[in-house]
């Protein structure tokens, strides 16, 4: 650490004051010591397998660069944010930003970067395809299928970069693969095993989990093995790579627990509210039923189940008013005149009082509207308004996932499926710690690979 330090002073500050060397040396012996915590975060920055050159260049960054707004941030700041759970925030302040600019000095290859593969349109028909297919088995071959044409458009693309030669920068397309497997893998389980299989759910989930755990000590000796490549060669652990890659784990990894410390306090009031959350009387079970508009006040004993609820009415209309965007913008397939909607948004946003950053959902969901209201009535879906907050969004879209679970009979599968995805999301994020976009991609295509194919040899036993 001195070595480190002399050299640091000797390349970046060798006119330094004798009366402000003594803090210097401080300064940067703190810095130090926070890259080095091995029980923190920062146990996933390959910093001492960096050259020694890059690990200054990284060390001047954080001292020097970064800015939030015209402010600069006090690098033992920017060190102490990384370990925060927050989805509505990114940590690029901690990458070194030439990262950012490959494509900027040539028309062609801004082009180039403009039209890279975007996995947006493929969530959402992977995502049609997994709820419109019936035969489970087929489903899963053809979503092999997909991916190689996913994999097949990326090694294109490389391709070209690599006849203009310029490689890709960044990780945006390991963060939308990730995406993409994680949530082809999570609407199979419910659509296809969760729903389907009731009565083998449980079971099949407590597999997916041991799988889960098998796959992540496999990834753990690969990144062993990628730390001893390191030993030997640790000449592509450059400032720009590390801090980027670092920064976007960070970030992936901040939105994933923020949705998993979301999940565990829904599970938790469903562990203390077992009245609420328990088995639903016959006579309060809901149907995917259209009503007519005569019967909205005689289904209130089933909204309710025989509960009184102040200003009924207006929290009806309300929740009719929430259903209707949920369904026109934000991909949702519910109905304001459907019955297990009405019960499942109503209850959920009404008689749940859980609260999330200290809101609890009728407020969130009182803003939203407003924010609606006030929108021109010409918005498209570009100008639609977003939620003030992600984690407002994942915290509405979490409850609401809930009550489906419980209305249909499926509590107990909704906290077995939380304890996978902790598990699933965990093993994803570590493709970032190969700090190589080829290794991280491929790591997360065998992950995929092999649950798919869990999934197949499940469903045949």
């Amino acid at each position: 650490m001195d070595k480190l330090v002399y050299q640091y002073i000797k390349r970046y500050e060798p006119n330094v004051e004798a009366d402000d060397l003594s803090n210097l040396k401080k300064q940067l012996v703190i810095l130090l010591n926070k890259l080095h915590d091995n029980k923190s975060v920062y146990k996933n920055l390959p910093f001492d397998y960096m050259p020694v050159d890059q690990q200054l260049k990284l060390m001047h960054h954080l001292r020097t660069s970064p800015v939030e707004g015209s402010i600069c941030i006090d690098f033992c700041q920017i060190i102490s944010n990384m370990t925060k759970i927050d989805a509505d925030r990114s940590f690029l302040e901690f990458a070194c930003p030439s990262l950012n600019n490959v494509f900027s000095g040539d028309s062609e290859l801004r082009e180039i970067r403009e039209n890279l593969l975007s996995l947006d349109q493929w969530v959402l028909d992977t995502r049609f395809q997994i709820r419109l297919t019936e035969d489970s088995r087929s489903l899963l071959l053809n979503l092999i299928r997909i991916n190689s044409s996913i994999l097949r458009c990326y090694q294109e693309e490389d391709d070209k970069l690599l006849i203009m030669g310029v490689g890709l920068a960044g990780f945006e397309r390991l963060r939308s693969y990730i995406d993409y497997v994680a949530n082809a893998l999570l609407q199979f389980l419910v659509y296809h095993i969760v729903v389907n299989k009731k009565e083998k759910a449980l079971a099949i989930i407590s597999q997916l989990c041991i799988k889960a755990d098998d796959l992540d000590k496999v990834m753990d000796k690969k990144l062993e093995q990628q730390h001893q490549k390191w030993k030997i060669n640790p000449i592509k652990l450059t400032a720009e790579l590390v801090s980027g890659g670092f920064s976007d784990f960070l970030t992936h990894r901040s939105r994933f627990e923020e949705e998993i410390h979301i999940k565990q306090l829904l599970v938790e009031e469903m562990k203390n509210r077992p009245d609420f959350f328990g088995e639903i009387p016959s006579k309060y079970i809901s149907s995917k039923r259209l009503i007519q508009p005569t019967e909205l006040q005689t289904i209130e004993s089933i909204i309710t189940e025989g509960k009184h609820v102040n200003n009924y009415g207006r929290k009806l209309l309300n929740t009719q008013k929430f259903i209707d965007v949920f369904s026109s913008y934000g991909g949702r397939s519910c109905n304001s005149m459907c019955l297990i909607d009405l019960k499942v948004y109503f209850r959920e946003i009404y008689l749940s009082h859980v609260c999330y950053a200290r809101k609890q959902a009728a407020s969130i969901v009182s803003e939203y509207l407003s924010d609606v209201s006030a929108c021109s009535p010409t918005f498209s879906l570009d100008s639609f308004p977003q939620f003030r907050l992600k984690k407002q969004y994942i915290f509405l879209r979490e409850k609401i996932n809930r009550g489906y679970f419980r209305e249909t009979g499926l509590s107990k599968a909704y906290v077995s499926k939380f304890l996978f995805e902790e598990k699933l999301y965990t093993l994803l994020l570590k493709s970032y710690l190969f700090y190589s976009l080829s290794d991280g991609v491929n790591a997360v295509c065998e992950i995929y690979s092999e649950f798919l194919q869990e999934y197949y040899d499940l469903l045949a036993e």
